[in-house]
C-alpha cells in the first residue's frame, strides 16, 4: 500500500504545493527502464519504435475507417482492410526476423 505521509521521505515543494513522495515511488531509473526495454526487445530505440507504432496506429485507423465505410456502402473500400491487415503483419513479421537474425 502507497504511503503518502511525510515521515518516510521529506517532502519537496512544487508550484501547486507539498507533495510527499511514497516510500514505494519508482525511481527515475526504474521508469526510464521500462521506457526502453520493450523498444530495445525488438531492436529500436525508444524514438524508432514510437514512430513505428504511430505509423502502425494510423494505418491501422485508415483501415478502420474504411471498413466501416464499407460496412454501409459495401462497393467502396472492398479490400483495403484485409490489404491493410496483411502488409502490417508482413512488416511487423519481416522486421522481427530482421532482429532476430541480429542477435544470433
Amino acid at each position: 500500500m502507497i504511503s503518502l505521509t511525510n515521515s518516510a521521505k521529506p517532502a519537496f515543494q512544487s508550484r501547486i504545493g507539498r507533495c510527499a513522495i511514497p516510500d514505494d515511488a519508482p525511481t527515475m531509473r526504474t521508469i526510464f527502464r521500462l521506457f526502453q526495454e520493450h523498444p530495445a526487445s525488438v531492436g529500436e530505440s525508444y524514438l524508432q519504435h514510437m514512430l513505428s507504432s504511430f505509423s502502425f496506429g494510423a494505418s491501422m485507423l485508415f483501415a478502420s475507417m474504411a471498413a466501416l465505410v464499407h460496412g454501409m456502402l459495401p462497393f467502396l473500400f472492398v479490400a483495403t482492410g484485409s490489404n491493410t491487415i496483411s502488409r502490417l503483419h508482413e512488416r511487423m513479421v519481416t522486421h522481427r526476423n530482421r532482429v532476430a537474425s541480429r542477435h544470433r
